[in-house]
């Protein structure tokens, strides 16, 4: 019985070690395990049904582990992302709302569904009020239909923004002229819609026509010396001409007093004496009657001359001075040619001979007559200075300026051609940049070109080039659309 007792006494505590205690410990890891603290491995070294319980557990607490370390990593990462977010749409949300543009979202139907806050500063405009309104609620009338067609293009063409120029109207009533880019982001589910970012631009367009003014302005200060002399010349011989008609008038006054006199007396005494005859015959001679008979046609059809030569040249400086419009307009070119050269005469008259050959067809183009103007006055000055760079002081023969004008499929084409030294081959790629020139100092600002080229260009949507061999002479072509709406420049109205 002792004996009995002694190996039960062994046998359970062999076991409590090596069955019980195993389940103790795993049972209490798994409490703490469940209860969300770190649970230590269970360290059983049997290779038992109970050892193998424990390494399974110590392996699932470890991939567990694993897993909650990188899930903690995931949501962290998350974290800082969302806060990256929130700052980056903090960040652009306070620069659309503080921009001086304005940007809008009309939907496919046309319907505005955004609207930054900048609305109010620009426009005066609450947001709210212009909320789910069709977008041309507050357009003018005139600019409606070039807006829908932009929008048209930029529904078509997704890929490519659209521009366009128009008039909105104010909170106070008044009108202000925007320039809008059209971006589709139809395809965006998160913005479905035209993105429209809308630029005030009324004050650097009144500038720019101020500008545009004082280049006209000073292109006719530095003509001034030699237009007063164009004018001058018909005003001299005008004077002279009326000086002559007037003596003349003076001796067929007497003329026709003596005439008058003789005649009354002849009535009374019934016959004409001699000494009459003689008189009369005397003072017609003296008047120079049958002089007068050739002159005085010839003085008046001078004078003639010389009003119209006038006229010109006030008709030319009316059209180059004029402020114009900033709406595209019918404008003769042959007639803008005519116009240049008159106000250029003085600087071409020396040194060259002009040829022209217009097409007496050439159709009206859609323009700004007086900045088209400014570009053929400055054409014309360039070409005369070239050819006088190439002939030097006091020549004996004279160069030539060749404008001709013909139709080149859907555009006009004007080429002036000159026999001047031509663009020497390293400076032709600077042409037309802005404060360019190889004249000396004092006789070009390097801005002709530049303007030129921006005109026809930019504002016309047309072409300028150039042909030039060094030492022959140089030919300017300009082409312009004659509905002002070919090629791809962007333009005042169209993309």
């Amino acid at each position: 019985g002792g004996v009995s007792a002694v190996l039960a006494v062994a046998l359970s505590l062999w076991l409590a070690a090596r069955v019980s205690r195993p389940i103790r410990l795993l049972g209490a890891a798994a409490e703490r395990f469940g209860a969300g603290q770190r649970a230590a491995a269970v360290e059983v070294g049997s290779r038992d049904e109970l050892g193998q319980l424990s390494r399974s557990f110590n392996l699932m607490v470890a991939q567990i582990d694993e897993r909650t370390e990188a899930l903690r990593r995931e949501v962290a990462e998350r974290l800082q992302a969302e806060e990256r977010m929130r700052r980056s749409e903090r960040y652009f949300r306070s620069l659309i709302e503080n921009a001086s543009d304005v940007v809008t979202v009309v939907d496919g139907d046309g319907v505005t569904r955004y609207v930054s806050p900048s609305v109010t500063r620009v426009l005066g405009h609450a947001p709210e009020d212009l909320l789910g309104a069709g977008y041309l609620k507050h357009v003018h009338p005139d600019d409606a239909g070039r807006l829908e067609a932009a929008h048209g293009r930029a529904r078509q063409e997704p890929s490519e923004p659209v521009s366009c120029e128009f008039r909105l109207r104010h909170a106070n009533g008044g009108w202000r002229l925007v320039q809008v880019v059209l971006n589709n982001q139809l395809a965006d589910q998160a913005v479905a819609g035209i993105v429209a970012n809308l630029q005030d631009v009324t004050e650097r367009k009144q500038a720019e026509m101020r500008l545009a003014q004082a280049t006209r302005l000073e292109s006719i200060g530095r003509l001034a010396a030699g237009i007063g002399h164009e004018i001058n010349t018909p005003m001299q011989f005008i004077g002279d001409n009326t000086l002559f008609l007037q003596d003349a008038f003076a001796g067929l006054m007497r003329l026709q007093e003596l005439q008058t006199r003789l005649l009354a007396s002849g009535q009374e005494a019934g016959v004409l004496p001699p000494e009459a005859v003689t008189e009369l015959a005397a003072t017609r001679e003296a008047v120079g009657l049958d002089f007068l008979e050739t002159r005085v046609p010839q003085a008046l059809q001078r004078s003639r001359e010389g009003v119209d030569r006038v006229s010109q040249l006030v008709r030319a400086m009316r059209e180059l001075s004029h402020p114009g419009t900033k709406e595209l307009v019918p404008v003769d070119l042959n007639r803008t040619i005519e116009h240049a050269l008159v106000l250029s005469h003085h600087e071409w008259k020396y040194v060259a001979d002009t040829r022209l050959e217009l097409d007496p067809e050439l159709p009206l183009v859609q323009g700004l007559p007086g900045e088209l103007s400014q570009v053929l006055l400055n054409l014309i000055v360039n070409a005369a200075h070239a050819i006088g760079d190439a002939l030097g002081p006091g020549p004996e023969v004279k160069g030539t300026i060749a404008i001709a004008t013909r139709c080149h499929g859907d555009q006009v084409e004007v080429r002036l051609r000159d026999t001047g030294t031509g663009i020497p081959a390293e400076v032709q790629p600077h042409v037309f940049d802005l404060f360019f020139t190889t004249k000396e100092v004092g006789k070009g600002t390097g801005q002709g070109l530049a303007m030129a080229h921006d005109v026809v260009v930019t504002k016309h949507r047309g072409e300028l080039f150039f042909e030039s061999e060094e030492g022959v002479g140089t030919t300017f072509v300009l082409r312009l659309p004659v509905d002002g709406r070919h090629g791809s420049a962007p333009g005042s109205s169209d993309r």
